[in-house]
């Protein structure tokens, strides 16, 4: 089954945008597509004036952690670097890497594949509640009802739900990183259209009977992002 990195980056006032999005466009994912597992790339810059405000994702394989523990991405990515590629990663404000294993994708994965929809809602949730029972039926929930729902939203392309493997946050000026905290899943909801925040399908699983059973027992949280670029 495929995984995902999950990147966020505040570029913050040490690094230049322009030379940061250029680097990171030109160079940085150009050597990532040296390595087979790497499947596809989108970024995305948030529209909902939160930070960090740049994300992108990683389509690969299989393990992504396994992937970046490897060998050939520390000899052909990690350690093939430029002066100006090292002031870059090591004083931008935040990098915040997440590894992430597929659970749940609609339509199915044998449906053909389609280009990188322009807008993303990213949905993330944790659990209060450690009973197992009770998560098995929030993921039924989520997977049979919530993104049903979601699915008649006029532009809407497809979701994905992921389970979180790792996070990890680089030490601004060093090259280390400290593993923190982070929700344990992540739903990537994509369209051709903004219009699906203004769309009451999105605010009827709050409000049906299963919502209010579940929602005071997982954390929800939610953000807005637009298409950057797309490999």
């Amino acid at each position: 089954m495929s995984g995902l990195f999950f990147v966020y980056c505040e570029v913050g006032p040490k690094v230049n945008e322009a030379d940061f999005n250029e680097w990171y466009d030109e160079t940085y994912i150009p050597k990532l597509f040296t390595l087979p597992e790497f499947l596809d790339v989108q970024r995305y810059t948030a529209t909902d004036s939160r930070t960090p405000h740049y994300l992108s994702t990683f389509t690969v394989s299989r393990d992504p952690t396994a992937i970046i523990n490897e060998q050939p991405f520390k000899t052909q990515v990690k350690n093939v670097t430029t002066p100006l590629e090292d002031h870059i990663v090591t004083s931008l404000q935040t990098t915040n890497r997440r590894d992430m294993e597929l659970v749940f994708e609609y339509p199915p994965p044998s449906t053909p594949s389609a280009p990188a929809a322009k807008y993303f809602l990213l949905e993330t949730m944790d659990f209060i509640d450690d009973d197992s029972t009770f998560q098995d039926d929030v993921h039924q929930w989520y997977n049979d009802a919530h993104i049903a729902d979601i699915s008649k939203i006029d532009g809407w392309t497809r979701s994905r739900r992921f389970r979180l493997n790792e996070s990890a946050e680089l030490i601004p000026g060093t090259d280390s990183i400290v593993h923190l905290n982070a929700p344990k899943y992540y739903a990537l909801h994509e369209f051709t259209n903004d219009r699906y925040k203004e769309d009451l399908a999105m605010l009827a699983p709050i409000h049906d009977e299963k919502g209010q059973e579940l929602f005071p027992n997982a954390k929800f949280d939610t953000r807005h992002f637009v298409l950057h670029r797309a490999w």
